[in-house]
C-alpha cells in the first residue's frame, strides 16, 4: 500500500510539473476487440464485418473525447488479403477526418494448409497516411505467425 502511494504520488508530481512547464500533453485510448482471433477455422465476411465496425465506432467515440492516439490491441480482427486494401483506406479517412493518430492490428491469413498468417501493425497518422508498418517479429513458439 505504502510503494502504490508512493507511485501514484510520484505520478500526479510528474504530471502537475509538466503542466507547470507547459510541456504538452494527448489522451490516449486502448481500444478493445470482440473478435476471437485464434485460428481455423476463419471468421465469416458477415461476423469479420461487425467486428471492425465496433472497432471503428470505438476509435470514432473515443475521438470525441478528445484522444488523438488509439491503439487496437493485438490482432484485434482478420482481414483477408483482397479485403485489406478496403479496410487500409477506411482507416486512412477515419484517421484524416478525425485528426487522430491510429494503431491498428490485424491478422492476414496467408495459407490455410499449413495455417500460416501475418501479424500486422500499421501506425496511421492524423494525416490519414500510413507512418509505419510492422510485422510480429517474435512469434510465441508454435504460433504460425510469419515472422
Amino acid at each position: 500500500l505504502i510503494v502504490m502511494s508512493v507511485m501514484l504520488i510520484f505520478g500526479y508530481m510528474r504530471y502537475d510539473i509538466g503542466k507547470s512547464k507547459a510541456n504538452e500533453t494527448i489522451k490516449v485510448a486502448a481500444i478493445g476487440t470482440d473478435s476471437k482471433v485464434n485460428g481455423l477455422p476463419l471468421p465469416s465476411k458477415e461476423n469479420n464485418d461487425e467486428v471492425i465496425a465496433a472497432l471503428l465506432a470505438r476509435t470514432r467515440q473515443a475521438a470525441k473525447s478528445g484522444v488523438k492516439l488509439i491503439v487496437w490491441n493485438e490482432a484485434a480482427f482478420f482481414s483477408l488479403p483482397g479485403d485489406e486494401p478496403v479496410i487500409i483506406n477506411s482507416l486512412k479517412s477515419l484517421t484524416k477526418k478525425l485528426n487522430i493518430s491510429v494503431v491498428a492490428s490485424y491478422v492476414v491469413p496467408v495459407s490455410q494448409k499449413p495455417f500460416k498468417y501475418e501479424n500486422k501493425y500499421l501506425f496511421l497518422n492524423s494525416n490519414g497516411e500510413i507512418a509505419y508498418s510492422f510485422l510480429k517479429h517474435q512469434t510465441v513458439p508454435g504460433e504460425p505467425a510469419i515472422k
